[in-house]
């Protein structure tokens, strides 16, 4: 950290440069009776420095690379890989009740996920330029947050494949435009009992994703909608010294406008089914941590998501009577061992089970993880 004294006519700044430094790479091996053995690796690699103007204002700037991919071994068939690069800049400023904060991000992601494919022709690869406003304020022991994004993400390589014979339909499927608004409150029930929560709502507006009649399957003029809403939730109680018990948990509700059409080999309609991502998603997740210098914690989650409209599919891709009911658990217990001030390092091994009323393979299995982490933060 270096500060020094900028002085500059009828102003004198005292400026503080905090440099940030964060290296983590994580190891990982999937095993069990159901699927195929693999390894994977993680890493994200993080260089910042926050620049402190005065007592109340100071900007934060952020650069982030990330690479998810094969780990120690990679087996006979081709695994997907991505890496993610993010620049942020933001501004913040005290008031006597009131924090104000400012962010302008870009993010360049890159995917492979096949052998022919290079990094820069990724069907998924996508920019997204976005920025965020943020109000923060505590009153004694409550604290409250409303936050505002917007964003526009692009996928300049995927297209429609009908572009390859009508031009009109060489455009990039997946943009859209993106808008958050979220309202955030914690409050001290006890002197010991924390509780946090949050309020989301999400817009995806797309710009080339055309809703298709469900009658007869042809485009509209009406593009796609997409809504999630979310509620938020955290509560945790230090049972004694080093010893936490908690519970995470949320609800989101995703409405959609969009229609899924099954059509014959002569191109006639044989099936549709409207408001098909539309889904209510539960999450639970009570933990229990214990330790200082070397900190345990177990956890369970439980993740139900129900559809509303989709109907589960059969092996050959047929629409069953049920609705799709999709289930996942994950017992987790992990060690993180704190080395020094700088370094940590964290081992885990989870148990992960998948179900749903969906007969294709994939959907209904269990498997086993280990992991390994290793981080250096500065």
């Amino acid at each position: 950290m270096k500060r020094f004294l900028l002085l500059i006519p009828f102003f004198a700044w005292s400026i503080e440069f905090s440099p940030y430094y964060n290296y983590t790479l994580s190891q990982g091996y999937n095993f069990g009776k159901d699927i195929s053995s693999s390894f994977g690796t993680g890493i994200i690699n993080d260089l910042g420095c926050q620049i402190k103007l005065n007592g109340k204002n100071s900007l934060l700037f952020l650069y982030e690379a990330s690479y998810e991919g094969p780990g120690l071994k990679e087996e006979g068939r081709f695994t997907d890989r991505y890496q993610d690069h993010l620049l942020v800049a933001s501004y913040k400023k005290k008031f006597d009740k009131l924090i104000l904060k400012t962010r302008l991000d870009y993010t360049k992601s890159f995917t492979r996920s096949g052998v022919s494919e290079d990094w820069d022709s990724g069907d998924y690869n996508y920019n997204k330029l976005g920025f965020g406003l943020d109000l923060l304020s505590s009153i004694r022991n409550i604290k409250l947050g409303l936050k505002g994004k917007i964003a526009h993400i692009k996928y300049p390589n995927y297209t429609y494949l009908l572009g390859e014979i009508d031009p009109k339909y060489d455009i990039p499927r997946y943009d859209h435009n993106l808008y958050k608004i979220s309202l955030s409150g914690g409050y001290l029930i006890q002197k010991k009992l924390p509780c946090e929560t949050s309020f989301d709502i999400v817009f995806r507006n797309y710009k080339n994703e055309f809703i298709k009649d469900v009658n007869s399957g042809a485009d509209t003029k009406e593009k796609e909608k997409d809504r999630v809403i979310s509620l938020n939730g955290n509560i945790s109680y230090p049972l004694k010294e080093n010893l936490d018990l908690g519970m995470d948990s949320s609800f989101s509700f995703l409405r959609s406008n969009y229609n899924e059409v099954k059509f014959a080999s002569g191109g006639t309609v044989t099936d549709a089914c409207s408001s098909f991502y539309n889904y209510n998603l539960y999450c639970f997740s009570p933990f229990i941590s214990y330790g200082e210098k070397t900190r345990l914690n177990l956890s369970y989650s439980l993740e139900m998501k129900n559809f509303s409209h989709q109907k589960a599919e059969d092996k050959d891709g047929n629409w069953l009577s049920d609705k799709r009911k999709d289930r996942t658990s994950l017992i987790l217990i992990s060690a993180t061992k704190k080395i020094n001030r700088q370094v940590s390092a964290t081992i885990s091994y989870g148990i992960k089970a998948l179900s749903s009323n969906m007969e294709k393979t994939g959907y209904n299995t269990t498997y086993n993880s280990l992991g390994f982490n290793l981080q250096f933060e500065y």
